[in-house]
């Protein structure tokens, strides 16, 4: 009996002219450039940077340096110093502020709770960027500032309690080869310690890889409870499994951003470069003996000159984190990039 040839399932068409198809959707990433540059964004990234700034460093690293022939006005923010301006930077000193307060030998309990509320800080103001990052990047209309706060507020545990949980998970593989350095210490248990050392080092190896899938999806954790109307345990697995089953569009997708963010990089350096070279100009030098006024003006130097270019790059790495979710969502579960959860 003669059968009748099958037919090839396609993948379902698509418009020739789609932003955010390929490897490289340069288009749709730009267009997180959007919400990055609107007023209520780079408020919150403002506020978020300044406050952040303060939990990471002593609130001294605003006060004026010393001055030295009218060159220096201020300190630039111990916190951002020496920064290259992209948003992988930004990135890396988010969690290596975060990692370095936990683990600081002479942190303690202090240590851990700046490191807790820096996460808790940027959970509140990142998600309020998403809010309005994933309304722009859908076709929607944006939250106004509070709006999209008190949104970020009743999210809040849904994006602490995944890393919270994270964290203590990886703590508790750590604890063996705590356990087994003190045992070596012991001249008895020496031998029999060395010889069980694989085990507490497998266990480590474990933590060490959650810890870092943890800091290559955090942003894309922050994101998933901006776009689906979700509980903490839907998102930590929506995001490690986004992370895991796409790595090679994940690899893509951040490279795009980096490609799309050094224009406004170059652009905001050089907009701090030229502001703070009028300012050091057209202001007195300050003595070693500060003034309030002069403390006041170091506080309004460094957060809008200083730190412009890590502002404009925290408001665009929020916003390009909500962008690469939408795309590795519809590469996954096959969801269009401009469709929000129903639920939501």
């Amino acid at each position: 009996m003669e059968q009748s040839p099958q037919t090839p399932r396609t993948p379902e068409a698509r418009p020739a002219g789609d932003e955010s198809q390929g490897l490289f959707p340069w288009r749709f990433m730009a267009r997180s450039l959007a919400p990055a540059f609107r007023l209520r964004v780079l408020l919150l990234a403002a506020v978020g940077v300044t406050v952040g700034a303060v939990l990471v460093t002593p609130p001294s690293g605003l006060v004026p340096g010393p001055a030295s022939s009218g060159v220096h006005l201020v300190s630039w923010g111990g916190a951002f110093e020496g920064v290259l301006l992209t948003p992988l930077a930004y990135w890396r000193w988010l969690t290596g502020a975060i990692a370095g307060l936990t683990l600081a030998p002479d942190g303690g309990i202090l240590g851990v709770a700046r490191a807790v509320g820096l996460v808790v800080w940027w959970s509140l103001v990142g998600g309020a960027i998403s809010q309005i990052a994933a309304a722009d990047l859908t076709h929607r209309p944006p939250a106004a500032l509070f709006a999209a706060m008190a949104a970020s507020a009743r999210q809040l545990l849904t994006r602490c309690l995944p890393l919270l949980a994270v964290g203590l998970a990886v703590a508790a593989l750590m604890i063996p080869l705590w356990l087994h350095g003190l045992a070596m210490r012991v001249p008895v248990l020496g031998v029999l310690s060395a010889l069980l050392l694989p085990i507490p080092l497998a266990l480590a190896a474990v933590g060490a890889v959650l810890l870092v899938l943890l800091a290559v999806n955090w942003l894309i954790l922050m994101a998933c409870p901006a776009v689906e109307q979700t509980d903490a345990f839907d998102a930590t697995s929506r995001a490690f499994a986004y992370v895991t089953q796409r790595p090679v569009r994940l690899l893509g997708y951040l490279l795009t951003a980096l490609f799309v963010a050094a224009p406004i990089s170059l652009a905001s350096s050089a907009v701090a470069q030229a502001l703070s070279w009028v300012a050091l100009e057209c202001l007195p030098a300050v003595t070693t003996d500060p003034t309030p006024a002069d403390r006041l003006a170091a506080f309004w130097f460094t957060t809008l000159a200083a730190r412009l270019p890590v502002i404009v790059l925290a408001a665009y790495t929020w916003s390009a984190a909500v962008a690469v979710y939408l795309l590795l969502r519809r590469d996954v579960d096959g969801v269009q990039v401009d469709e929000l959860d129903p639920r939501a």
